[in-house]
């Protein structure tokens, strides 16, 4: 399969009923493709927010260990001056890009499963014939039938 991105993909979202058969194999190499892009962004993710943590952890040590006055500092100073840190910052920023990046990929897996059910009906009203031409005939005398209305005159009584 071609390597998609994210709009493109997204863009495929539209069935072509009259294709069918090739958007039922489609369908099916699209979404596990897209469930490999979710992994990795998911895993990425992942590694990011142990990176911030492993930050946090190791400035509330440092930041604690230091001494304001002669004394502690406080747990507002702690929050504040680890928010603040530059490398810290760095590494959120990192974080929520990641973050977002997985909920992008997140969103399109769910597009593309409910594009997966509507496929199961499409593929359904299919076998019953429902875009057959012939269901628009009369099955009996193969004609078609007429498109006028009728219109009945009435006789008058007079």
């Amino acid at each position: 399969m071609i390597e998609l991105n994210y709009t493109e993909l997204k863009e495929k979202l539209v069935i072509d009923k009259h294709g069918l058969d090739d958007e039922l194999v489609y369908q099916a190499e699209v979404q596990n493709h897209i469930s490999e892009k979710l992994s990795k962004a998911r895993e990425h993710m992942d590694v990011c927010e142990n990176d911030l943590e492993k930050i946090e952890a190791r400035l509330y040590v440092t930041k604690s260990e230091e001494l304001i006055n002669g004394k502690k500092p406080s747990v507002e100073y702690l929050k504040s001056a680890v928010k603040s840190d530059r490398e810290r910052t760095a590494k959120w920023l990192d974080f929520n890009q990641a973050r977002a990046e997985h909920e992008r990929w997140e969103g399109l897996y769910y597009a593309w499963r409910s594009r997966n059910d509507a496929l199961q009906g499409l593929a359904k009203l299919a076998v019953a014939n429902y875009y057959a031409v012939e269901t628009t005939y009369d099955r009996k005398e193969r004609t078609r039938p007429s498109s006028r209305p009728v219109i009945r005159r009435r006789e008058s009584n007079g």
